[in-house]
């Protein structure tokens, strides 16, 4: 069953809230690791910028999240072609947050144990 411009941009639309939420979830756990000692950034990019928590919080949190509102915005007043960039784009990048999440959450687990 093929999806209506409309049906597709929503589900494009929850995706993106999907990706901020893993953004939001990787900076909390990265920055949580950071604070034991016991851990780097493994992002040569990121390195430098989560030493410092306020340009932490714009790069990590609130640029994302005007850029989603931008990108949700636009994708309900245009065409397919984008949408369908997005879609791919999504995926990936959602499956990159997932695998950098879990192995997150396998950290916690035996910093705890």
């Amino acid at each position: 069953m093929k999806l209506t411009h409309v049906e597709a941009s929503r589900k494009l639309i929850r995706k993106f809230w999907g990706l901020y939420i893993l953004n939001c979830t990787d900076i909390l756990f990265t920055y949580t690791f950071l604070k034991t000692g016991g851990f780097y950034e493994a992002n040569p990019f990121m390195r430098s910028i989560v030493t410092n928590p306020y340009l932490c919080l714009l790069i990590k949190v609130i640029l994302p999240g005007i850029a989603i509102l931008f990108l949700v915005h636009y994708l309900e007043h245009n065409t397919k072609p984008l949408a369908h960039i997005c879609q791919w784009a999504s995926n990936f990048i959602i499956l990159v947050y997932f695998l950098i999440n879990t192995l997150h959450i396998y950290y916690f687990f035996t910093i705890i144990s």
